[in-house]
């Protein structure tokens, strides 16, 4: 599970990259993409450490948008691998845990959110067993 969890938090970030180089993101009155087009633009036009993490940041910050989208995904995946003890709360939970390290993750959550999300990636991502994980090994 965590392995798919991580990889729709990737294609996020390529979405949203894409979205951005194509040109379909555009400057709108009202655009939640606003602060991300902004972060692309002040990237691309001086490729440095700070306009990076600034960029990192915004990404993140716009995933919230698509956090529900994410765990509805994930609960297909784990439809479809025979999971049948994995509702889309659960999903959710994980895709917030991919978060962990980020502004949005310390923001939008409580403490005690941020405990169960990131304890819910960690039991996933190292399949610890005494826990319960909904995935299975890698191995």
């Amino acid at each position: 599970m965590s392995i798919a969890a991580t990889s729709l938090h990737e294609m996020i970030h390529a979405y949203l990259i894409n979205y951005a180089i194509t040109g379909q993101m555009q400057l709108e009155e009202n655009s939640n993409f606003n602060e991300l087009l902004n972060a692309f633009i002040l990237f691309y036009d001086d490729q440095t450490p700070d306009t990076a993490t600034t960029l990192d940041d915004e990404i993140h910050n716009t995933m919230n948008d698509f956090i529900d989208t994410m765990a509805l995904s994930l609960l297909a995946y784990a439809t479809a691998q025979g999971y049948d003890d994995v509702d889309v709360s659960f999903c959710k939970k994980l895709c917030w845990g991919t978060m962990v390290g980020t502004d949005l993750f310390e923001e939008v959550l409580s403490s005690s959110q941020q405990l169960e999300y990131e304890n819910i990636a960690a039991i996933e991502q190292d399949n610890i067993l005494n826990e319960n994980p909904k995935g299975t090994s890698c191995d």
